[in-house]
């Protein structure tokens, strides 16, 4: 029985590794993107975040995916 329960905890912590480095992946995407930008000569939106979105997508030049679009709204929430 103790060792089903060890089981089960050790899956939960490897499913929350993974989501945790996908999140991860995500964060540095977004500020590698984030770096191409030239501060000089524009602005970060970072008051409206669809402006943000689409500056995102626009120096990916592509879609978001999805886990980028939830850190991108968990980054505007904080």
């Amino acid at each position: 029985m103790i060792y089903q329960k060890i089981f089960i905890t050790e899956s939960q912590i490897k499913e929350a590794i993974e989501a945790d480095m996908k999140r991860m992946n995500a964060l540095e995407n977004i500020k590698k993107l984030l770096t191409k930008v030239d501060n000089h000569a524009e602005t970060i939106p970072t008051s409206n975040p669809e402006r943000l979105h689409s500056l995102l997508e626009e120096l990916k030049e592509s879609r978001l995916s999805t886990e980028e679009e939830r850190m991108l709204d968990e980054i505007m929430r904080a």
